[in-house]
């Protein structure tokens, strides 16, 4: 049964990264309203540092 779902498995993995994706936009958009632009980077970047490093060491 896992082998015949395997070929649709991309289908909420899409709809998910669609969804972070709209997510991100909203909250960088009220950010950037809020902080301006220079600071809501900033955050950004920041937020994903740990991510990068985790990632990096896996590597």
């Amino acid at each position: 049964m896992t082998a015949s779902l395997a070929p649709w498995a991309w289908i909420p993995i899409v709809i998910w990264a669609a969804f972070a994706h709209c997510l991100r936009n909203a909250t960088q958009r009220t950010l950037v309203a809020e902080v301006g632009t220079l600071a809501a980077t900033l955050v950004r970047f920041l937020y994903g540092l740990p991510f990068a490093l985790l990632w990096l060491g896996l590597l």
